[in-house]
């Protein structure tokens, strides 16, 4: 484990902490903000170890995390750690602490990019079963993960799927727009279609970089 960035961190805990005004309750509650506010510094940079020692210090400290810590630490899980980031959804569900959209989003997203899709379908069921409803992001990172292998009729699939429950956004027609690209042969009717669509819809003309 890299400590340069957990005694980064702890340096920011104590700085943050010490601009606390007063005392008893609010000392904890302007501590535990910044203790949120590191872990999603860290979990930004992709510090996934020190990202689960501030959580973990936050515990030792008796200061709950919420969903919002969490959703931090699952984010942190790149690089093909998606077992990591359902072990750790495991363990947010077993401290009592409800997931959020965000939560599953994470999870969904680190099994999409590790190539994983069946695993983030699976995720994306469940979220529906617990009355979690999904968001954009959770199907564009279905889109994307299929799209990135050129599995243009799975991530056709699933923009329709998307399109039964919200619309779609720029994103989600760009990756649908890549697998169509990527598909060989190339969908050039399927794609011209797609972007006359999301240009009527979203009213963007100009596809996202890759």
């Amino acid at each position: 484990m890299r400590h340069g960035p957990i005694l980064a961190g702890f340096r920011m805990v104590r700085r943050f902490s010490s601009r606390a005004p007063g005392g008893g309750d609010r000392r904890v509650s302007d501590r535990e903000i910044s203790y949120s506010m590191v872990i999603h510094e860290l979990a930004r940079r992709g510090t996934d170890e020190a990202t689960v020692a501030f959580l973990q210090a936050m515990e030792a400290e008796n200061i709950r995390p919420n969903a919002f810590v969490y959703e931090a630490v699952l984010t942190s899980f790149k690089n093909g750690k998606w077992q990591k980031a359902a072990e750790w959804f495991g363990k947010m569900c077993a401290a009592g602490v409800r997931p959020n959209v965000m939560c599953y989003r994470a999870v969904i997203d680190s099994c999409a990019k590790a190539g994983q899709t069946a695993e983030a379908e699976r995720w994306l069921s469940e979220m529906k079963e617990r009355s979690v409803t999904p968001n954009a992001a959770c199907y564009n990172a279905l889109i994307n993960a299929c799209a990135r292998r050129g599995q243009a009729d799975a991530a056709m699939g699933w923009l329709a799927r998307m399109r039964a429950e919200m619309p779609p956004d720029v994103v989600s027609y760009n990756s649908a727009l890549h697998s169509c690209a990527k598909s060989n042969p190339q969908r050039v009717a399927e794609a011209e279609a797609l972007f006359r669509e999301m240009r009527r819809r979203t009213g963007s003309t100009q596809p996202l970089r890759r």
